[in-house]
């Protein structure tokens, strides 16, 4: 399975993805938002919460490394770390991976820096990102990338029901390896640090 590294469903500046929220960096933004527990329990209901501790806080390029390093260690063999900063893996045993994947990310939180809550100014931004760099990369790499809605549209629909991120048209399984592999290195998912569109800026 290859999941999204980088961004999407961002409740806050982690930055998390399309399609696997519970595969990726995320941190509970509000007392509201649902935890790392509350996804999995929602699956496996039956499941007791085991107890985790945490070994190290990680920078946000470097999570998926330590996630892949956790789970391998965890009796996974096949996880890797993508070029995205997203994870792939093979495995028949769903629930035991699941509960293995909580358990990491508690052992490997993000650093307490990336837990802010994302405005609508910043979603602007990644919008501008998306829209005029993004996009256009895709595409000259082949990808058909739908329409863009507007900026307000996505800004208002980004946290029920995202309608629309460019990469979703790059993770499918009809994609190459090495194709999607030249994406993640040409045409960023996340918008570059220092950047003009650099979302902790």
């Amino acid at each position: 399975m290859r999941c999204l590294g980088g961004l999407a469903l961002l409740s806050t500046v982690t930055l998390t993805l399309l399609g696997c929220a519970a595969d990726v960096p995320a941190e509970e933004a509000a007392s509201d938002d649902p935890s790392q527990w509350d996804l999995f329990h929602a699956e496996y209901p039956d499941v007791p919460k085991p107890e985790t501790t945490v070994v190290r806080t990680v920078e946000h390029d470097e999570w998926a490394a330590a996630m892949a390093d956790c789970l391998r260690e965890a009796g996974f063999p096949d996880v890797r770390a993508e070029p995205d900063g997203g994870l792939s893996w093979e495995t028949s045993q769903a629930d035991q991976f699941a509960l293995a994947k909580y358990i990491c990310s508690e052992q490997y939180p993000l650093d307490p820096q990336y837990d802010v809550q994302v405005t609508d100014e910043q979603l602007g931004k990644l919008y501008d990102y998306l829209t005029l760099v993004q996009v256009p990369c895709l595409e000259a790499q082949g990808f058909e990338i739908p329409e863009a809605p507007s900026k307000t549209r996505f800004i208002e629909t980004y946290f029920d029901s995202p309608e629309w991120l460019p990469y979703a048209q790059v993770v499918g399984p009809e994609v190459a390896e090495e194709a999607y592999e030249r994406a993640v290195e040409l045409c960023p998912q996340n918008p570059p640090p220092g950047s003009e569109y650099d979302l902790l800026q």
